[in-house]
């Protein structure tokens, strides 16, 4: 076994594990116990995913990692959603830009993906899902937690274009690896920092 791996184990669920113990600790009265299980089985989806694509050259290893982690994101879909009126023209512009995107990545990567469509696909399709839900806070939790998931989503969106983009266009392409993991790192702390904060009265944040 490669001696990096039990390395590996450690550094990639240690943010997870700590982020976990953060939200618990900070995370308000006011949120419903519902909310507060949902966000931990989905970090701990997350996890599961980490520790599995250590071995990402395994192809089922791989396949695995993929769907663990659209799973996760679409359990953050779940935790962002709210029960506030949807104005669809509104959200359709959002929609199709965001759409226009997805096609054009998977364009880029189409010809290598092989068996690896439909979980590159479901793996886009997720991420999709989960901006458009954080989108959709805006109107129901303070402008702080708002922005903050908001810019956690866009990270999660350049890690997941560097993963692709490494894994199925150009294995060279510039820090591809360390882009992904530090844009990771990012989308998960900010978005759990957001969601600690999501509670706070909009209209204190005015005095």
């Amino acid at each position: 076994m490669d001696l990096q791996v039990p390395y590996r184990y450690f550094t990639k669920s240690s943010l997870i594990i700590l982020l976990a113990f953060f939200y618990r600790i900070n995370i308000s009265r006011n949120t419903s116990t519902y909310n507060n299980k949902l966000t931990l089985v989905t970090l701990v989806i997350f996890l599961f995913s980490d520790l599995i694509l250590i071995h990402s050259g395994n192809i089922a290893c791989f396949c695995m990692g993929l769907f663990a982690i659209s799973i996760g994101k679409l359990c953050y879909a779940s935790r962002f959603s709210n029960l506030n009126d949807i104005s669809i023209l509104k959200l359709l512009p959002f929609f199709l830009m965001c759409t226009g995107y997805v096609v054009f990545i998977i364009m880029l990567v189409y010809e290598n993906l092989g068996l690896f469509f439909i979980p590159s696909l479901l793996y886009v399709f997720s991420c999709l899902i989960l901006v458009l839900f954080a989108f959709l806070r805006k109107s129901a939790v303070s402008s702080k937690s708002y922005w903050l998931v908001g810019f956690g989503v866009f990270c999660f969106v350049i890690s997941d274009t560097y993963g692709l983009l490494e894994s199925f266009y150009d294995k060279q392409i510039f820090l591809s690896k360390h882009f992904v993991m530090l844009f990771y790192g990012l989308a998960q702390y900010l978005v759990i920092l957001g969601l600690t904060l999501e509670t706070v009265d909009i209209s204190s944040e005015i005095d």
